[in-house]
């Protein structure tokens, strides 16, 4: 196993308080933003995580019908959009960091490993 350099961890800080952005979100703008946060199951992600943010049910069908243009995008999703990166931003942040320190238990163990059995 490649030991691998833990101390390199990278931050991200955020800034404090709610986002005072509001965005004039369209059909590409969604896309770009969203499909880039949630990777390639994008719509679902993001109606759950509108659903759970917005206290307004949002499906991945709604989703949907929002990328073909066949319905409008509501204004209110341009106003919680940047909230929905922000806490991601920090799960993400937080899921590095449980990796980081998982890394570091399997460097341990197989240093542990390595030297033998203690007497």
């Amino acid at each position: 196993m490649r030991r691998l350099s833990v101390a390199a961890q990278p931050e991200i800080y955020l800034p404090a308080g709610p986002s005072p952005l509001v965005w004039d979100m369209d059909r590409e703008t969604l896309i770009r933003h969203a499909s880039a946060l949630y990777g390639e199951r994008w719509q679902t992600q993001l109606a759950r995580a509108l659903t759970e943010i917005g206290g307004r049910i949002v499906t991945q069908p709604q989703v949907a019908q929002w990328v073909a243009k066949k319905r409008p995008i509501p204004d209110w999703v341009g106003h919680i959009f940047p909230l929905v990166i922000e806490l991601e931003a920090e799960a993400l942040q937080e899921r590095a960091r449980e990796a980081f320190k998982r890394l570091e238990e399997l460097q341990r163990e197989e240093e542990e490993e390595l030297r033998g059995p203690s007497m």
